[in-house]
């Protein structure tokens, strides 16, 4: 059943990265990005931050949503056509979770990442950080190619902040030009916070580098939702149980609280 509802979420999820999603345009302290006047082939003008995600597709972001389109659907950008679309800011990184929190408190959680080798050579092995707060999972920690093959997790050196750096040997190398996604796969300890018969769900956000993150969050069979901050892109049913989808895009260490307190 665990299997099955996983390929169901995955297969929502990948709708979800092609609908138009809620997104935020304030930053806090990213003044900086700069806001263009989008205008489509179609006649709509569409005012916002402008982002790429894909080679030749976009993310249009405005205060209450975000578009997904291709290069070949604008017209002109700032009252001018272009030639090359300029942009506000890179996506440095594509990241997608999968978390379900499990009757125990645990939380089972999948984080895929999409990579591409830009290089000239087969990429033949992913190195990366991991926090303090991170290694305490590292027992059930496991990476997974876009195959299915599990690679195991090797500790390599440490970090200054005391955390440590580890990697994994591809099964299969990532060949020059190639793009594809690598999922980390680990349960986190019962981190809902309990107070009284309450429980809450939050994630904080504080990226080392920019990303475009879409969050799920699958809550127990039966949980009654007291709130939902801020309000989620969709709220699903899926197999009777609840499924929150959150998407936004971070500047490296924005902290957003993402929020939610329900009953189980």
């Amino acid at each position: 059943m665990k299997a099955r509802r996983f390929i169901l979420v995955t297969s929502l999820l990948v709708a979800v990265a092609l609908a138009a999603a809620t997104l935020w345009m304030r930053y806090g302290p990213h003044a900086g990005p700069t806001i263009h006047k989008v205008e489509l082939k179609d006649g709509e003008l569409v005012e916002g931050l402008l982002f790429p995600l894909y080679d030749h597709v976009y993310v249009v972001q405005t205060e209450d949503r975000s578009i997904i389109i291709d290069a070949s659907e604008i017209r002109g950008v700032d009252g001018e056509q272009i030639r090359s679309v300029p942009i506000s800011g890179d996506v440095v990184v594509v990241h997608q979770t999968f978390e379900e929190i499990l009757p125990t408190g645990e939380i089972d959680i999948r984080s895929s990442i999409r990579h591409r080798n830009t290089g000239s050579k087969p990429m033949r092995e992913l190195r990366w950080g991991m926090g303090l707060h991170e290694l305490e999972y590292l027992d059930t920690y496991e990476k997974l190619d876009v195959f299915g093959n599990s690679m195991p997790v090797e500790v390599v050196g440490d970090l200054p902040n005391g955390g440590k750096q580890v990697k994994v040997d591809l099964l299969r190398p990532l060949f020059p030009g190639e793009e594809t996604w690598y999922t980390s796969h680990f349960v986190y300890p019962a981190t809902p916070l309990l107070q009284g018969d309450v429980w809450t769900y939050r994630h904080m956000g504080r990226y080392p580098d920019s990303r475009l993150v879409t969050r799920s969050v699958l809550l127990p069979e039966g949980a009654r939702i007291l709130s939902i901050e801020p309000e989620p892109m969709y709220k699903l049913q899926v197999d009777g149980r609840l499924l929150v989808v959150w998407r936004r895009y971070f500047f490296r260490d924005d902290v957003v609280p993402w929020e939610i307190r329900f009953r189980p």
